[in-house]
């Protein structure tokens, strides 16, 4: 792979999720589980974080994504880009809804 791949999980305020990345026969595998936070009673974050130098896209005028669950869900998001949201300094990239097959 061109890039160094990560996972990332919601260590603040006593998170619980849990995950892993692994690329194997040259399929990324993104496994782990999303926990309730005790103290927010509210769900933490899985994610999979991708470093290096990627390709202009600001002319494509789509993304494809070919992803595959082990379990139906409804609450999947990709996002990508660093550019924020004026007045946000949290919010940042491009983010979207997707759906994936069980």
């Amino acid at each position: 792979p061109d890039h160094t791949w990560y996972a990332m999980n919601d260590p603040v305020m006593g998170g619980k999720s849990f995950s892993s990345f692994e690329i194997e026969d040259d399929l990324g595998i993104f496994d782990g589980e999303c926990k309730i936070v005790p103290f927010l009673r509210a769900p933490g974050f899985i994610t999979v974080r991708g470093d290096g130098n990627y390709p202009d896209v600001s002319s494509c005028a789509s993304l494809r994504l070919t992803a595959r669950s082990s379990v139906a869900y409804t609450g999947y998001r990709i996002s990508f880009g660093n550019k924020r949201v004026p007045g946000n300094r949290f919010a940042r990239g491009f983010k979207a809804n997707f759906n994936a097959p069980v």
